[in-house]
């Protein structure tokens, strides 16, 4: 997997130097082909980017950690900060090897609003009809392969006491899998949840969806 990861970055920078060429850029249809290959392949390098920045805050903690002998205040931000940079160098890992490998994702059909609500990385993928942002949790109502759902299963039985369980919930079961498996969601929505006026796509025209969708009741 380190080997086709290598391949592509180098090819990124190969277009890099491509699209700069005068020689190329008098060539509309070159140019076309080059843009193409270079969008594809930046979210992969952007998530190798940052798995370089993560790698680099384990070292600077652990650093801190030995300049402090293990014991203090600083220590224990140092070792809570290496707990939380531990678990995001897996899920970079987790999506990139998915990337290079062209792995199935996880489409969630709704612009869910607690995507607005917290500050976190995201990677929007422009379409021809709508675009789709990179997911990191969903409520469960999602678009997967069988290739997923296989390989999952425990996974997803788990989650179908949702409801059931108290202690089950998204967070700890099906969001799991998204730490390996990239998950998008669409903008603007593709569908709308609606339980209650909290679980609403934002930036969308749900009282038109709702009219249009109105059964007329027969008469009696």
């Amino acid at each position: 997997m380190r080997d086709s990861l290598e391949s592509q970055l180098k090819r990124f920078e190969e277009l890099e130097h491509l699209l700069a060429d005068p020689a190329v850029a008098s060539d509309p249809r070159k140019v076309r082909a080059y843009a193409k290959e270079h969008a594809a392949l930046r979210p992969l390098v952007e998530l190798d980017q940052q798995a370089q920045r993560v790698r680099r805050q384990i070292q600077q903690a652990r650093e801190m950690l030995e300049t402090g002998g293990g014991h203090g205040e600083l220590a224990e931000l140092a070792r809570a900060e290496l707990e939380e940079l531990g678990r995001r160098e897996e899920e970079l890992a987790a999506q990139i090897e998915a990337t290079v490998l062209g792995q199935d994702p996880v489409l969630f059909p709704a612009d869910y609003p607690a995507r607005y609500r917290h500050i976190y990385p995201t990677y929007v993928l422009l379409g021809s009809h709508r675009h789709w942002r990179s997911a990191h949790g969903t409520t469960g109502a999602d678009i997967i392969s069988t290739g997923i759902l296989h390989k999952y299963w425990g996974t997803y039985m788990a989650f179908s006491q949702y409801g059931i369980d108290p202690e089950v919930t998204e967070e700890n079961t099906i969001d799991l899998i998204l730490r390996e498996v990239p998950c998008y969601s669409p903008l603007p929505s593709l569908a709308v949840h609606f339980q209650h006026f909290d679980t609403l796509s934002p930036y969308f025209d749900w009282r038109k969806w709702w009219e249009r969708s109105a059964i007329q009741a027969p008469d009696t």
